[in-house]
């Protein structure tokens, strides 16, 4: 590879770009043409090159990028410069914030929505069950492979399970893939007074609904909507003003 275009953060400083670009030549040679995106540039291409976004000369987009770990939030400035028959787009950060807000905090609450409702069957089922998830959880040192078992499954469980709730909701079995161990029930290793046992729970039986999944986000949406808003009002670029009517007009993409 001799062309290669690489994202960095919003707020990298000037040595932490140097270090990525060194990181790369190293890589691929030092011959090799490299181009820097800002995150917030590369999450809203597919926007900005869009024939809605191209046919306004001028405008200001506000993205929010959800990541795994974080959502960073943006404003841009963006001039679409027209010159003998090419567009030329010029995308300018104008500023950026973030919170620690990602796919892994909604990971996270469906393995405690499941792991709950996983935990409550296998008590109706054994007097005292327990479903370890960390292998400290569990005395016998022997057994605590089985903790990281558990812990394993109900990560693979979430991670798919999160993706089918936004994408279908709640009626979204037609659209899982049989897989052993995970659906269409997720197996895990009770531990018991009178030793260990594998149990199967049914999906739909552990599944949190989607409402509840929705209301978990609304605070962390309603925060970030907030914090946006702030941004906006606090900038220091003037132009903002003449981009208001373009801005109402134009979507904010999301980089999921």
């Amino acid at each position: 590879f001799k062309r290669i275009v690489i994202t960095h953060p919003a707020r990298f400083r000037i040595q932490q770009l140097r270090d990525l670009e060194a990181a790369v030549r190293e890589a691929f040679g030092p011959d090799c043409e490299i181009s820097m995106l800002q995150e917030p540039v590369a999450a809203a291409i597919d926007f900005i090159v869009s024939k809605e976004a191209l046919a306004v000369e001028r405008y200001t987009l506000g993205v929010f990028d959800f990541g795994g770990g974080t959502t960073d939030l943006s404003l841009m400035s963006v001039e679409n410069i027209r010159e003998n028959g090419f567009t030329e787009i010029r995308a300018r950060l104008i500023s950026s914030t973030g919170k620690w807000f990602g796919g892994e905090d909604v990971t996270r609450f469906v393995i405690a929505a499941g792991l709950g409702r996983c935990q409550a069957i296998a008590r109706e089922l054994r007097k005292q069950a327990e479903i370890f998830t960390e292998p400290k959880q569990a005395a016998d040192p022997s057994r605590r492979w089985l903790a990281r078992q558990n812990a394993s499954a109900l990560q693979c469980w979430a991670e798919q399970t999160k993706l089918l709730l936004v994408k279908h909701g709640d009626n979204h079995e037609a659209h899982m893939e049989a897989q052993p161990g995970i659906f269409p029930s997720l197996k895990l290793n009770v531990f018991t007074p009178s030793g260990m046992e594998e149990i199967s729970f049914p999906h739909q039986e552990i599944v949190p609904k989607q409402v509840d999944l929705y209301a978990y986000l609304e605070k962390e949406l309603m925060t970030l909507a907030h914090m946006l808003r702030a941004m906006v009002e606090s900038t220091p670029d003037k132009r903002l003003g003449r981009s208001e009517e373009h801005t109402s007009e134009l979507q904010s993409p999301c980089n999921l």
